[in-house]
């Protein structure tokens, strides 16, 4: 069931990406995609969905990047995306665009008028929370 899911994620980022962003959420998901299938023959993942490192999880959280606001370290259950190819959760890079003009990882110029939602990166981290709620591993 759970390879189902990964599937459909991927069949997603295909179908949803847009063409200048395509190669950067093929990667992400794919990414993804990958630590699952890792860790449904391993044991459980946890990742902290609150600000900061868990010591206890950082090791299990290995591959989760691509589902990690490079801001916050949070899951980015609400993920926009720059005109640059990088997501965000939204709430942390409009608090950054307050402060600045800039996107913080590419240093180019960014207002939030150029922010777009990331449905298909949305869509992973649900498909991911609810498999966190589902599966139990022996």
């Amino acid at each position: 069931m759970a390879v189902f899911f990964i599937k459909i994620a991927i069949t997603g980022v295909l179908l949803a990406a847009v063409a200048a962003n395509e190669e950067n959420i093929k990667a992400r998901l794919s990414q993804f995609a990958k630590w699952l299938k890792r860790k449904l023959k391993g044991k459980e993942a946890k990742v902290s969905t609150k600000r900061g490192h868990n010591p206890e999880t950082e090791n299990e959280a290995e591959g989760m990047e691509a589902l990690l606001c490079p801001i916050s370290h949070e899951l980015m259950t609400n993920p926009v995306i720059t005109p640059y190819g990088h997501c965000f959760q939204k709430e942390y890079i409009e608090q950054w665009l307050d402060g600045h003009d800039y996107c913080p990882l590419t240093r180019q110029k960014l207002l939030k008028s150029q922010l777009k939602p990331c449905y298909t990166l949305k869509y992973a981290v649900d498909q991911y929370i609810n498999l966190q709620g589902k599966i139990k591993f022996e």
